[in-house]
């Protein structure tokens, strides 16, 4: 994060002549030391919010902190796809995907038909929707001197629509060994310039991004026994404010997305979250309590909570569904 530039030339003098003139002004501090305070003194802007509300620096961190001895793009690393991208002498672009947690099965996307300076390449894939990657620099334009294609822009539909996502930046904000999101590789002898990623995948939340399919757009929905994903985020972590942000996914008796919310932040007052859909009443979730009590849902007089078994509710039920890494999450049913 960067600090304003001082301006020595113009601020220094000024309070220089003030500490002077002042009546019973004492003596002026030595000039480093009277610098050092003032850039001490002044608070660094607010960054642009981006990645559900997180903004790069805000992302970085999480990364770091929820993988604290592995990285993004780690076989190890679950509910994750990783992006592999490559160039060869700036061309002949290649892109594969990796779903599952090994890193031999990686499957081949279709071919670049832009495989330029600025060409955006559309992608889609079951697991995390549609996407695109469009390199945006390349050897020899605007001054650049490393050769061939490279720092390409992510960009995902289910991720905060399609915001970009600067993988040189983040990889130049992410140098260590662990809590990486990204890599680059220079294939010696091989002009090949490689990048691989790790994204999570739809329906999932880690590190700070969370992927969902859009709602349906068919009016309606199929009446019978509906089901929710939920993700609780830990306030004052991650970017989160102050009371606790729910990920709420909708679906009808027909596994449709009816309704959504992403990063919604409960009520200060009634510490109330209510969820819209395409059903005739709202979903309400109620997180009055700390870290350790239960969440209570209610929809048209149904009211349940954590683990209740009559609406088959997993949330905060054992490590899997439990709260760690910033999130607790599950799913639950109810009668619609």
């Amino acid at each position: 994060m960067h600090l304003p530039q001082i301006s020595a030339t113009v601020m220094v003098p000024a309070m220089a002549a003030l500490l002077v003139t002042a009546p019973g002004a004492q003596a002026m501090p030595a000039m480093p030391a009277m610098l050092s305070s003032m850039v001490r003194s002044i608070k660094p802007a607010v960054e642009a919010r981006g990645f559900n509300g997180m903004g790069p620096v805000s992302l970085y961190l999480a990364i770091k902190d929820y993988l604290k001895d592995a990285n993004a793009y780690d076989p190890s690393v679950p509910n994750k796809c990783n992006i592999f991208t490559s160039t060869v002498a700036g061309g002949n672009c290649k892109t594969s995907i990796n779903c599952k947690m090994s890193d031999n099965t990686y499957e081949a996307l279709p071919d670049w038909n832009v495989c330029y300076l600025g060409g955006r390449q559309y992608f889609t894939h079951p697991d995390i929707g549609d996407f695109s990657i469009t390199y945006s620099k390349a050897g020899g334009k605007d001054g650049n001197k490393e050769d061939g294609l490279h720092d390409p822009i992510f960009q995902f539909a289910n991720l905060n629509d399609w915001e970009p996502m600067d993988v040189q930046k983040l990889m130049d904000n992410s140098k260590g060994e662990h809590g990486n999101m990204c890599k680059k590789t220079n294939v010696a002898g091989t002009q090949r310039i490689t990048y691989e990623c790790g994204i999570p995948k739809k329906g999932t939340a880690a590190f700070g991004l969370s992927i969902f399919d859009p709602v349906d757009p068919a009016p309606g929905f199929a009446p019978g026994w509906c089901t929710m994903h939920v993700i609780q985020h830990q306030r004052n972590e991650y970017g989160v404010g102050g009371e606790y942000e729910f990920d709420v996914i909708i679906y009808d008796n027909n596994k449709k997305i009816i309704g959504k919310v992403q990063q919604a932040a409960i009520n200060a007052g009634s510490k109330t979250l209510s969820v819209t859909s395409k059903l005739p009443y709202t979903v309400e979730v109620e997180a009055k309590g700390g870290d350790t009590d239960p969440v209570k849902f209610s929809y048209g007089g149904q009211v349940w909570q954590d683990n209740d078994a009559s609406h088959q509710s997993t949330f905060s039920n054992g490590k899997e569904h439990g709260y760690e890494y910033g999130n607790r999450e599950g799913d639950m049913g109810f009668s619609c």
